[in-house]
């Protein structure tokens, strides 16, 4: 199957491999047996003599392991081991949530959305010059507001955060949410291009009851801030910032990948 990924965290893809085979296999030597059929025709005093024979040779080639070649082998190893390690979940029903752990591997189809934190750190950096393109042609642009736009912008340029979230609904039952964690070396779009409908292949961190809040940020500092400290924050937001939280039931997920 050809995938087009968004997301792919291959450091982790590695690590999962080297578990499933005690180690990596970058290069690999296949055979090809290749059958040849000659035909000839000769005689012997005077008699015709005709006939047809074949040769089998192998041909071996060297063939290298690339990124997407083992995201492909990663899930044929998951889903060929006994027990199967991992749960392709379209059409994900309340039966096969209650059979989901903390650690469980999943496969499925979401819809993602960006919160508006996640969108303004990601594009941090960029904030500085459209300060002073808005200050130019307008004085709209109050100073405490730039003077903001300007600190993040400075965040921004000094590296910003390295991780991200992302907020997915089960495309086939949206109740179920998934708070993504994202790193940002894995991202191979913008971040605001993973708006919209993917596969998500990722590993459950955490559960959220019914009803449980959680933040959908996750930047620098954070860190600092046990769950419950995360969890308090995110039930003083009103309405008004919705998109910073998720409400249960759902997941928090380390995502391996998001895909088309």
């Amino acid at each position: 199957m050809l995938r087009r990924f968004q997301y792919r965290d291959d450091a982790t893809i590695d690590d999962y491999l080297g578990a499933l085979e005690l180690g990596i296999l970058e290069d690999e030597t296949r055979t090809e047996e290749r059958q040849r059929g000659l035909s000839g025709e000769g005689g012997v005093f005077g008699t015709k003599l005709g006939g047809e024979r074949s040769t089998t040779r192998g041909v071996e080639s060297n063939v290298r392991q690339n990124a997407a070649s083992k995201v492909e082998k990663l899930f044929r190893l998951l889903r060929s081991s006994d027990p199967r390690e991992i749960w392709d979940l379209d059409g994900l029903t309340d039966d096969d949530w209650a059979c989901l752990d903390k650690g469980s591997l999943i496969n499925l189809s979401v819809d993602i959305t960006v919160p508006t934190v996640s969108r303004a750190l990601a594009a941090a950096k960029d904030l500085g010059p459209l300060v002073t393109l808005m200050q130019a042609f307008t004085d709209s642009v109050e100073d405490e507001t730039a003077q903001q736009m300007q600190r993040l912008s400075q965040y921004g340029a000094d590296g910003g955060s390295d991780r991200y979230s992302v907020v997915a609904a089960a495309e086939g039952n949206p109740k179920y949410k998934f708070l993504c964690r994202l790193g940002k070396t894995g991202l191979l779009v913008p971040l605001e291009h993973l708006e919209g409908t993917f596969q998500l292949f990722g590993q459950i961190e955490d559960f959220l009851a019914a009803g449980q809040r959680e933040l959908a940020v996750d930047i620098s500092g954070m860190g600092f801030m046990n769950r419950e400290q995360r969890r308090k924050a995110s039930k003083k937001a009103d309405d008004s910032t919705h998109d910073h939280f998720i409400v249960g039931p759902g997941a928090i997920v380390h995502v391996i990948a998001l895909y088309k």
